[in-house]
C-alpha cells in the first residue's frame, strides 16, 4: 500500500514540475445515449441483399489451400458473399461463390 501511495505522490510531483506524466484517473461512467435502436423499434440499417437481387454470379474455386498449399478436395459446400457494386445511375449485386 505504501509503495502505491509513493508511486502516486511521485507522479503528482512530476506533474507539478511540468512533466507531462498524468496522474492516474478513475474512469467515469459513459454519459449520453447508448448506440443502437431502442427495444421494440425497427433498426435503421440497410436491408439485407438476397438471391432475388443478384444481377450476375461469379464462381471461384481453389486449387490449393492458402494455409498449407496442399490440393483442395472438392466438396458440395458453397460459401456465398454478396457485394453491392454501385455503378453510376445503376446498381448491380454480384454473388461470389467459393466452392471447396
Amino acid at each position: 500500500m505504501r509503495q502505491q501511495v509513493e508511486q502516486l505522490q511521485h507522479e503528482l510531483e512530476e506533474w507539478k514540475r511540468g512533466h507531462r506524466v498524468h496522474p492516474r484517473r478513475v474512469r467515469q461512467a459513459p454519459i449520453g445515449k447508448k448506440p443502437g435502436h431502442k427495444q421494440g423499434h425497427v433498426s435503421s440499417g440497410r436491408p439485407y441483399l438476397g438471391e432475388a437481387e443478384v444481377g450476375r454470379e461469379v464462381h471461384h474455386s481453389q486449387e490449393h489451400c492458402r494455409g498449407c498449399s496442399q490440393a483442395v478436395v472438392p466438396t458440395e459446400a458453397v460459401q456465398t458473399r454478396y457485394v453491392e457494386e454501385l455503378v453510376p445511375a445503376r446498381r448491380r449485386v454480384v454473388a461470389h461463390r467459393l466452392s471447396g
